[in-house]
């Protein structure tokens, strides 16, 4: 079904894009919000063979969006930046995979770009998955990691004091440990509206996360909640006028 549903919004995303639909929707969208808003977008891994569209997302990004830093961020959710020719991206990816490093990390830096890497603590420097040495590396070039739980944990209202600590504070602290460096935000796993549990979500609030990420596609604004802020899926395979759409 969900399959389905996929091919049905490429057709129409197609068409739309043949009549540049998608580019005015945006642009309106830009107006009415004077283009100061921030999109948050989210990858998971990306691999060898879609490196090349890939990077054709991330020159369009380029040429619609300004690159909002972890400066920028802040300041602008203390209304202290405001975007003003263009909207803010921040492009982020979830679970830690070794082809955001290889395949992901060199094309942000050629552009300009921050990227946002959400690693689950456990997998650090397991197989298929980005080490400590290359987190650092990252971060040393102005790259931001955040944490993704300690074993990519989707929170459910049955999880007990134990799994909570284990998955969001001792995450936290074992990964600051093994970075050096301190993290600053929380990706919630999943995205389900279930998986975004009460008791989780004070935690995440109490135990020194100053940001968090979601996946309900809406534009963060200078008012938005740090600790609700949304974003859009997008794959690396994905045509362009899909990935327009999907904004």
């Amino acid at each position: 079904m969900r399959q389905n549903g996929l091919t049905i919004k490429k057709k129409i995303a197609k068409v739309l894009d043949i009549f540049n639909l998608s580019d005015i929707v945006l642009s309106l969208l830009n107006i009415t919000l004077n283009n100061n808003y921030v999109r948050i977008i989210n990858y998971h891994n990306i691999l060898k063979k879609n490196v090349a569209n890939f990077e054709n997302h991330v020159k369009w990004y380029k040429k619609h969006f300004e690159d909002c830093d972890y400066i920028k961020l802040v300041n602008f959710l203390q209304k202290k930046y405001c975007f003003k020719n263009k909207p803010g991206i921040m492009i982020t990816f979830d679970d830690g995979f070794a082809g955001n490093y290889y395949n992901a990390y060199p094309i942000l830096q050629k552009h300009g770009f921050t990227g946002y890497y959400f690693v689950s603590t456990g997998l650090v420097g397991q197989n298929g998955y980005m080490d400590s040495r290359q987190l650092k590396e990252m971060i040393s070039n102005r790259q931001m990691v955040g944490c993704h739980t300690y074993t990519h944990h989707r929170m459910n209202v049955s999880d007990d004091t134990q799994t909570l600590s284990k998955e969001i504070l001792q995450a936290k602290l074992d990964l600051e440990v093994m970075l050096d460096n301190e993290i600053d935000f929380f990706c919630w796993v999943g995205g389900e509206e279930n998986t975004y549990t009460r008791a989780a979500a004070i935690l995440v609030r109490n135990c020194g996360y100053k940001y968090a990420v979601m996946t309900n596609s809406e534009p963060l604004r200078y008012d938005s909640d740090p600790l609700q802020m949304q974003r859009t899926n997008i794959n690396d395979d994905w045509d362009l006028s899909l990935v327009k759409f999907q904004l």
